[in-house]
């Protein structure tokens, strides 16, 4: 998990998208949510929907989420 919010973060950074712009578009009023979701504060986070949203917003893959991340077979 932890993996994956750090490349929403490093992403949504190098596309110069704010945290209320990306709050906004996955349907969100405020960027508490995605600030919280991206520090895993106060047991936000971001969910398959979210992440799916959040693809299209940054113009990526949803593997792109999920680099660097080992699976157990």
């Amino acid at each position: 998990m932890i993996h994956s919010v750090r490349n929403v973060i490093k992403i949504r950074k190098s596309k110069k998208i704010s945290q209320l712009k990306l709050a906004n578009a996955i349907g969100h009023q405020s960027p508490t949510f995605v600030g919280k979701a991206e520090i895993l504060a106060e047991g936000k986070h971001f969910n398959l929907e979210h992440i799916f949203k959040i693809s299209i917003v940054l113009e990526v893959d949803v593997i792109d989420f999920f680099e660097g991340i080992e699976t157990k077979n």
